[in-house]
């Protein structure tokens, strides 16, 4: 014979179904009193316009090592790294 589960929030308060309810009730409503605000995730841009696209490459391990290397040996990121090389590479394509 299967026990039955009790499923509890985060804060360890078990979700019966008065209070499975309650929560739907709140959401139905809107979450009254709720102070939602648009929350950025992830990193800072880089650009004055607030957008920055992000660029994702693959390289051999050795180029992986080297970069890291160098980043290292500058105090900078990979990725400071990486932009000012595709700079340069584009400043010399123009």
């Amino acid at each position: 014979m299967s026990k039955k589960k009790n499923y509890r929030t985060v804060e360890g308060e078990e979700l019966t179904p008065e209070y499975l309810d309650e929560i739907v009730a709140d959401a139905e409503a809107g979450y009254p009193g709720a102070d939602f605000r648009r929350v950025r995730v992830g990193r800072p841009s880089i650009s004055a316009s607030g957008h920055s696209k992000r660029l994702q490459i693959r390289v051999d391990p050795e180029m992986d090592l080297e970069l890291k290397q160098i980043a290292s040996k500058r105090d900078a990121t990979v990725s400071e790294i990486a932009r000012e090389a595709l700079a340069r590479y584009l400043a010399d394509a123009a």
